[in-house]
């Protein structure tokens, strides 16, 4: 009997103690292993949302960042409100006319066609935080495999946005892991400096954000280019002038263009008697320059105002023709070339 009461407790105890590891199985990972079995997890996103602050700026939204760096999303940066479209080596911004009437410094904004948001290009050194290097899937992925046991500071059990979670902090940064699958929701970095929140992308998901990038490269048509300042040189009297039209043409050159050409448009209108006066109607001449040097280009005005302006029974017309250049952010082919460069994520 006491040997069968003893076999019996063992059994006991043994079962008690096989459901004891169960019930802490999944809890038994080092931070280590669980950073690791994040990066694999996070090494097949085709693209990443990142919901934070970024760079030493403090860009602050939601951006969406593709396997190969690339980036869009709507964002505050340095205090203004934008859309970023980072692509194949160009920084494109689609902001309101008080950001570009700063960032287009020899235009004036309230000359040129349209209202509201604009695209344009700007350096891409503007954008300190360097998305490609420090917040595409495998360069956090990376990170979080380069962490060693030396390196870790803490692990504990919290919760984020309602889902239990492990905070591990190390030395170059705390992430935030999904208790029950080791998903990566959340880094905070110091240097490089990153708060953000994670949602990974496949399938679907990361097909939309494919599709947003070809949209905001398609509204590029548009686009102004910021890092080129084309200058008016001249404006030549109205040509062929008649009932039907005035032909102007203009003069200009480009600052900034590193011998390389640069297409521009130059938005030409006529206003009656002074500059201030009404106006009688504009055009768009289109010219390309190559380096400094200046280059002849333009076009016709005409429309109902200038035709009653010009039959009127006045026996002297005096009108004022002006003129805005701005260089052209992106031109059609190559909208296509970045476009095309997609089926590539």
């Amino acid at each position: 009997m006491l040997a069968i009461i003893i076999g019996g407790g063992l059994v006991v105890i043994l079962i008690i103690a096989a459901a004891f590891f169960v019930l802490l199985g999944n809890n038994d990972k080092s931070p280590t292993e669980r950073l690791a079995a994040a990066a694999r997890s996070l090494s097949s996103a085709r693209a990443l949302t990142l919901k934070g602050t970024f760079g030493t700026e403090r860009i602050e939204g939601e951006v969406k960042v593709t396997a190969s760096g690339r980036v869009t999303g709507p964002v505050t940066w340095s205090g203004d409100r934008v859309t970023l479209l980072s692509t194949d080596g160009n920084l494109f911004v689609k902001a309101d006319r008080s950001y570009w009437s700063k960032n287009l410094t020899t235009t004036d904004v309230d000359d040129l066609p349209g209202s509201g948001e604009h695209w344009g290009k700007v350096e891409p050194t503007k954008l300190t935080f360097d998305f490609k290097q420090y917040a595409t899937p495998s360069a956090l992925a990376a990170k979080m495999r380069s962490i060693t046991k030396f390196s870790v500071r803490s692990d504990v059990e919290t919760t984020l946005r309602g889902r239990d979670v492990i905070k591990i902090t190390t030395l170059s940064g705390t992430y935030y892991l999904s208790a029950d699958d080791d998903e990566l929701l959340r880094v905070e970095s110091i240097s490089p400096a990153v708060n953000a929140d994670v949602t990974a992308q496949t399938g679907s998901a990361a097909s939309a954000t494919v599709n947003e990038l070809r949209t905001r490269i398609g509204e590029l048509k548009d686009a102004w280019d910021a890092t080129k300042s084309p200058r008016l040189q001249k404006i030549d009297g109205c040509k062929n002038e008649s009932a039907a039209g005035c032909t102007v043409r203009v003069q200009l050159w480009t600052s900034g263009a590193s011998g390389g050409t640069t297409q521009v448009n130059v938005y030409v209108w006529i206003t009656a008697t002074t500059k201030t006066g009404r106006r009688l109607g504009d055009c768009t001449a289109t010219a390309t320059t190559t380096g400094l040097t200046s280059v002849w280009t333009q076009c016709r005005v005409s429309g109902p105002q200038w035709r009653s302006f010009y039959n009127t029974q006045n026996t002297t017309l005096r009108w004022w023709m002006q003129g805005m250049p701005v260089a052209i952010g992106a031109t059609q082919s190559e909208i296509q070339a970045m476009q095309a460069a997609l089926d590539r994520e």
